[in-house]
């Protein structure tokens, strides 16, 4: 019976044969894992800088997105502590509904910013859940400051979010 292979094929085998025998060779096989590795170690620090790179991406959009919203819910709370420090001794429950209020979006907020920006959002969280020795109108009036203060600050980050590529 006749050999399928013909003259090609048997060239082609030949050649292939050639070639791995050449590639598993000593010399060259040390070059290619060396050359393999490499690549190996470029594509995990590319695969490293584009995570990064989508976080902050992630970040930027997530801060621009929300900032403003979490901004208007935090005047709104000091809208409705300004209303109850005027009249304090008739709306005491209802300032402590709202500093409740104020400190949820406060720690909503200091997930979404910055290390310098979290701090000042911690330090009104701070003044809010624990008084120190201010007591009664003296504390709201403290943590009304401070959170107006806040609110300046969060202004002045997304007008200049306007300007960067940075959140603070």
């Amino acid at each position: 019976m006749a050999s399928p292979m013909t003259g090609t094929d048997s060239n082609a085998t030949s050649l292939w044969q050639t070639f791995v025998a050449y590639f598993a060779g000593p010399d060259v096989a040390g070059i290619t894992t060396l050359i393999g590795t490499v690549a190996s170690i470029v594509g995990l620090l590319f695969t490293i800088w584009v995570l990064f790179s989508v976080s902050a991406i992630r970040s930027h959009f997530l801060f621009a997105a929300r900032i403003p919203q979490i901004i208007e819910a935090l005047q709104e709370n000091a809208s409705a502590i300004s209303k109850g420090l005027t009249e304090y001794d008739a709306s005491t429950h209802l300032i402590e509904v709202e500093l409740a209020k104020c400190a949820a979006n406060l720690k909503n907020l200091s997930t979404k910013v910055k290390s310098r920006t979290r701090k000042s959002v911690l330090a009104v969280v701070i003044r809010i859940e624990h008084p120190g020795n201010l007591t009664g109108k003296d504390h709201v009036r403290g943590v009304y400051t401070a959170l107006n203060g806040l609110i300046q600050e969060l202004h002045n980050l997304t007008e200049d979010m306007k300007w960067s590529d940075t959140n603070g």
